[in-house]
């Protein structure tokens, strides 16, 4: 019994042994591409609106941002700890990509063996975009990150199995990271949807509680509609709220369309 113990935390540390090596050489690769051919266009789009929110103004409302509101934010966020500079977006971008990384090998290790993941992931690390284009810090980074991330969180929430605290709060956070990577980047926010589909077959499973398949898929809704309730109260306070949506979802739309 005792060297199954041993066997099983060191099969857990391992995990989070290459989740880690997964991170930092990440970010070593991005941190560097980071520094490289800025883009004044492209970079200009992401970094205007979040130095102006950084410096006080009000977003959508003083100033224009086509992408979610939680881009600009955590971008104004950095800004005003670190600097008025664009090498602190774009670091911070990196740092999420790096975040990325790690969860998603947590994420493959749950269903392969260590080899296979560590294929996978270095797979997808090799398939970046910056290796050929310009590294930018897009909002598809941070909804990329906080989808992984929720992904993760629903995985453990529903392999608890149970009516613990536990397995309704990974739920419940999971919810919370498909809001937050809705309001990143807009179009992510069909994949709240599309995960909860994990619930309908945990329903199907006869092996599985219904009752506690049942909670843990209200915990996730209630983790989305909260979130989005507190941007949306903020933007509503903000007096932001319509200019939100002509930026955000009318004029993104219109935009997509053209280019498409």
């Amino acid at each position: 019994m005792q060297h199954r113990f041993v066997m099983k935390l060191s099969q857990s540390q391992s995990k989070y042994f290459f989740s880690s090596l997964f991170f930092l050489g990440t970010l070593l690769v991005s941190g560097y591409f980071a520094r490289l051919d800025p883009n004044w266009h492209h970079d200009g789009i992401l970094f205007k609106p979040a130095s102006d929110v950084a410096a006080g103004l009000s977003l959508f409302r003083e100033t224009f941002s086509q992408y979610g509101a939680l881009t600009t934010y955590l971008q104004a966020a950095a800004i005003a700890v670190f600097g008025k500079s664009l090498l602190v977006v774009r670091y911070e971008a990196a740092i999420f990509l790096s975040l990325t990384s790690a969860f998603f090998y947590l994420i493959v290790r749950e269903i392969v063996p260590t080899s296979i993941a560590v294929l996978a992931v270095v797979l997808w690390i090799c398939l970046a975009p910056f290796f050929t284009q310009t590294f930018l810090p897009w909002s598809s980074i941070y909804a990329l990150f906080f989808a992984v991330l929720g992904t993760w969180l629903l995985i453990k929430g529903v392999n608890f199995g149970s009516l613990k605290s536990m397995a309704w709060g990974y739920c419940f956070a999971a919810g919370l990271c498909f809001a937050a990577s809705f309001w990143t980047r807009q179009p992510t926010g069909i994949l709240f949807p599309v995960m909860f589909s994990l619930f309908l077959f945990c329903y199907l499973d006869r092996s599985t509680s219904r009752r506690t398949t049942i909670v843990q898929a209200l915990s996730y809704v209630c983790g989305f509609l909260f979130f989005n309730a507190v941007i949306f109260s903020w933007l509503f306070i903000d007096d932001a709220l319509l200019d939100w949506w002509k930026q955000s979802i009318q004029g993104a739309s219109s935009f997509a369309g053209q280019e498409s």
